[in-house]
């Protein structure tokens, strides 16, 4: 690998800084050098944030492969935990950053889609279906920093809403806005359920290739009717006693974890009485007639 990449900087920094805006180009800190936990550092490199357009992708693409400079795949919110928006040893590579892509570009609620660009927060995509009454489902718990891109070259995301909704890959509609290896950009960003029109580069592109075989810029995201009313688990519904001894057996069977908690806040008052008794669970109401004549 030392023979045959260059380092990103010397003449080839000088080269793509005469290509691209002076905005483009951000100080490299140790956010983007290692992953969350510390358990991967890269070794530097030339930190490239392309503003807002595909076009400047795609030339920072086209230098690279030009040059036979190494490009780490696009860092999004950098919550990755297998190390792969680091590089830790080799040549200095370029750092392709796309947290300014951020665009939600289109929204069209007749068709339950909204077109994404990749560097939007997957908590701000949910919010925008929110915003006309429709449901991005896809969730997990960095949702908050993750970029969209990002979680679909990872087909990241799990959960119950799997079950029900599909997995990111399944989210992402007839195809992409990305920027191949050569520096060609496909054109692919359709709003359409299926599309035989070709090969579907669509499930190439998402999950498990983390960038290497193209860079996610924009993505048809297909969203649903969400829930018209939420409803109360029956328990929460029953008497105190029952209610104590129906969560008291869960619980004791596994079927309740310890992390649980209720996800409307109607339900505080129920949550708390479960947790007041801190004696063994208490014994079920008994139905056997008192008199014995019954």
């Amino acid at each position: 690998m030392n023979t045959l990449t260059p380092p990103a900087t010397g003449p080839f920094e000088q080269t793509l800084r005469a290509r691209l805006p002076k905005a483009a180009f951000r100080p490299l800190t140790a956010g983007y050098l290692e992953e969350p936990r510390g358990l991967f550092k890269g070794q530097g490199g030339l930190l490239v944030a392309p503003p807002r357009t595909v076009d400047e992708v795609a030339t920072v693409i086209r230098a690279c492969a030009e040059a036979r400079v190494g490009v780490v795949p696009p860092f999004g919110g950098g919550t990755g935990l297998v190390g792969g928006q680091v590089q830790p040893d080799g040549p200095a590579p370029v750092i392709l950053s796309t947290e300014r892509l951020t665009a939600i570009r289109a929204v069209h609620p007749s068709e339950n889609v909204l077109v994404a660009e990749a560097g939007a927060i997957l908590a701000d995509v949910q919010q925008a279906a929110e915003a006309t009454d429709r449901l991005f489902p896809l969730s997990l718990a960095s949702e908050g920093s993750c970029r969209i891109g990002g979680t679909l070259a990872t087909n990241a995301g799990g959960g119950v809403n799997v079950l029900r909704y599909g997995t990111a890959r399944e989210l992402c509609l007839g195809g992409l806005e990305a920027v191949l290896p050569d520096g060609s950009v496909w054109h692919g960003l359709k709003r359409l359920r299926k599309d035989n029109t070709g090969y579907d580069l669509r499930d190439l592109l998402c999950g498990g290739a983390e960038g290497t075989l193209g860079v996610i810029t924009a993505a048809p995201c297909g969203c649903s009717h969400g829930p018209r009313r939420l409803a109360p688990p029956f328990w929460l519904s029953q008497p105190p006693p029952l209610r104590r001894w129906t969560f008291w057996r869960w619980r004791a069977a596994g079927w309740v974890g310890g992390a649980f908690r209720p996800s409307n806040s109607s339900l505080a008052p129920a949550w708390a009485s479960l947790r007041k008794p801190t004696a063994p669970p208490p014994a079920r109401p008994s139905t056997r007639c008192p008199t014995g004549r019954c």
